[in-house]
């Protein structure tokens, strides 16, 4: 029967992967009738009801899983997400860090909680576990070896180290970060703005790829563009002197006099020395 079941997790997996998450979940369905402290298929379930749309039962089905080994910090990280999913952002919370507190270490986790604070407005603690997340970052070592590359000058071997990186992790930001910085050497504008893009989607908050990519978008001619990010910079950190003053420039250059002067004023509030 194990060999059997096997073969189910092994089809849903296709088929999730497939994109064809119900037929996905009928399979589990069936399998976890038959095991149910199938932890693996558990999991699997989850990510099948959320991809459907079905948040609830994808909570349901990972508070289960939570249950299954309380020690899991990987199980919690799943729930966090699933809890974000259906705007428990308060359950999310507890849920990383009980994730956290499992393993200190849990470099992702510790993004995604900063994610999350700074969604409820806690940006202080947002801040610091962005500082502890590039401290757990399990790449250290390659980023370090990556950028003294960069510095020196050896930008093929910077690259090199970045993509390797990629590799492994396809939207780690400081990766992503670097290969822009050698794209916008190279006047790629375009393909810099695409992986800034890329960066942001998992790390949203992340200020070195936003301040990039509004130089990226200007040196492409969307002006409109790099005005929209420097908003979008600002709306994460409005108490940031230098982001009113990034967004001032930008309007400026775009013909919006009135506006670049409102936001020159932000910042003289913030800094009137």
């Amino acid at each position: 029967m194990q060999n059997t079941q096997n073969t189910d997790y092994q089809s849903a997996l296709q088929l999730l992967s497939s994109g064809q998450a119900a037929a996905a979940e009928a399979v589990l369905q069936t399998l976890l009738k038959n095991e149910t402290n199938n932890s693996d298929a558990l999991a699997l379930l989850g990510h099948s009801l959320q991809m459907q749309g079905k948040l609830t039962a994808a909570v349901v089905a990972f508070e289960q899983l939570v249950k299954l080994d309380e020690n899991s910090f990987q199980s919690y990280a799943e729930l966090a997400g699933a809890y974000i999913a259906n705007k428990q952002l308060q359950q999310a919370q507890q849920a990383y860090q009980r994730a956290l507190e499992l393993n200190p270490q849990y470099g992702e986790a510790w993004l995604f909680l900063g994610n999350l604070l700074m969604q409820l407005g806690d940006n202080k603690q947002a801040e610091q576990c962005f500082i502890q997340s590039e401290r757990c970052d399990p790449f250290r070592p390659q980023l370090d070896s990556m950028q003294q590359a960069f510095s020196q000058g050896q930008f093929h071997q910077a690259e090199q180290v970045a993509r390797s990186i990629l590799q492994q992790h396809g939207f780690h930001p400081q990766a992503l970060y670097q290969l822009a910085m050698l794209g916008e050497q190279q006047s790629a504008y375009e393909e810099a703005v695409n992986l800034l893009k890329r960066g942001l989607q998992y790390a949203p908050y992340h200020k070195s790829l936003w301040q990039l990519l509004i130089k990226n978008l200007v040196a492409c001619g969307n002006q409109q563009e790099a005005i929209n990010a420097a908003q979008q910079l600002l709306k994460g950190y409005p108490d940031n002197w230098h982001y009113h003053k990034i967004l001032a420039i930008e309007l400026a250059n775009g013909g919006q006099f009135a506006a670049s002067l409102d936001a020159y004023e932000q910042a003289l509030k913030l800094v009137p020395d």
